[in-house]
């Protein structure tokens, strides 16, 4: 897998971005609230197909450094899953949380679907009975 793939520190454009969420089943996002949102990672990463340098692959942390943070928009192209690179990029974030996040910080993410079993090689949990994850869907959201 190594030998096919690199990661790199760096998010995807805009357009790569969005294409990345449509394709891997995440919710659609429009490119411009992309464009204005990326550059606010705290970090991310981009998984490069050595081939043809393409990017097939992404995920972000965002958050204020300090005393919260939330992994997400850990996609994989449909045509390159199975190969072991949603590890390849939790191993990646999950280094930088390591080595830069005190035990002050309430790290977090949602899982949809079977991505719960990923998630929990790497130490997250569900935090019932003692918190319940939510979320505001707005009436208005943007989805083009």
């Amino acid at each position: 897998m190594k030998a096919e793939y690199s990661i790199i520190e760096s998010v995807p454009t805009p357009e790569k971005f969005c294409e990345l969420r449509q394709k891997a089943g995440l919710s659609p996002k429009n490119v411009e609230v992309a464009r204005k949102a990326l550059p606010n990672t705290v970090f991310g990463v981009s998984v490069i197909d050595n081939k043809d340098q393409s990017v097939v692959g992404m995920g972000r942390i965002v958050g204020d450094k300090y005393l919260a943070l939330t992994i997400v928009d850990v996609a994989v192209f449909p045509e390159h899953q199975k190969k072991g690179l949603g590890k390849l990029i939790m191993e990646t974030l999950m280094n930088y949380l390591k080595a830069y996040v005190t035990r002050d910080c309430y790290i977090t993410l949602m899982a949809d679907g079977d991505a719960k079993f990923l998630y929990e090689k790497y130490g997250f949990i569900t935090g019932l009975p003692i918190s319940l994850g939510m979320y505001y869907a707005h009436p208005k959201q943007i989805t083009k």
